[in-house]
């Protein structure tokens, strides 16, 4: 479940059953010696799970989430073979 501050997910369902679940937590840092900004808001990507192959559709659906709730960055290892999707979402 969604935890403002903590975890943010989201679900994709058919008319029968949930087929796809993304999820990303937060873990804010300090930024030492700025005059104005004082924390940096990073996103992890988390659990992503995609029975219908969209998974990439996914991951973007959760870069435009982390930017509507004004993240800074986000952060996704390339596990479990989503190596190539991320490539292609300029993952670096």
């Amino acid at each position: 479940m969604p935890r403002e501050g903590v975890i943010n997910s989201y679900i994709i369902e058919d008319d029968q059953s949930i087929t796809d679940f993304f999820s990303f937590y937060t873990l804010p840092s300090s930024i030492l010696k700025h005059d104005t900004e004082k924390i940096l808001k990073v996103a992890y990507s988390y659990y992503n799970v995609s029975t219908t192959n969209r998974l990439k559709e996914g991951i973007e659906d959760m870069l435009i989430l982390a930017r509507d709730l004004k993240y800074d960055v986000f952060n996704c290892l390339d596990l479990m073979e989503n190596e190539k999707i991320l490539e292609q979402l300029k993952f670096g």
